[in-house]
């Protein structure tokens, strides 16, 4: 609920005005890649055999796969949340991981599993969204602070 889903559908739809309309929400922005593969709000497919699972899978394949050499922009939300935790924190890393070495791939991943993300935190800039409690209501105030501070 603080905004991380949002925060990814926003530098979608930034990057999709942009190499369609030439212009988008913001001061600046460049465009160092050609092709944007996503991985959000992604459900399953029951009727054609497919679980939630299947389908992350198949798309970070897809990802992954592509024979183009150009410059990609993955963006990835609540990777592998189809599947049980261990298998899901083993498959994140190891992909993450993977994805973060080739050259050509630009990745911005979203996750609540703080384990991910303290494994991971050698190898990606980590930030997250912050929210507080005042007078018993949440309030969320996307305001992106950095992980690195904290020590876990």
């Amino acid at each position: 609920m603080s905004g991380k889903s949002t925060f990814l559908r926003t530098i979608l739809l930034n990057v999709i005005l942009s190499q369609n309309l030439n212009t988008c929400f913001s001061d600046e922005f460049s465009l160092p890649f050609s092709q944007v593969y996503s991985s959000i709000s992604t459900q399953d497919n029951i009727a054609g055999g497919a679980s939630l699972f299947y389908v992350e899978l198949s798309l970070i394949n897809e990802m992954i796969h592509s024979n183009d050499e150009s410059i990609k922009l993955l963006l990835i939300d609540e990777i592998f949340k189809g599947t049980n935790s261990i298998e899901r924190q083993s498959l994140a890393l190891a992909t993450l991981r993977y994805l973060k070495s080739k050259s050509n791939i630009i990745v911005i991943s979203t996750t609540h599993d703080i384990e991910i993300a303290t494994l991971l935190r050698e190898d990606f800039d980590l930030y997250y969204l912050s929210n507080y409690i005042k007078n018993g209501e949440m309030f969320f105030d996307h305001f992106f602070e950095t992980w690195n501070k904290y020590q876990y």
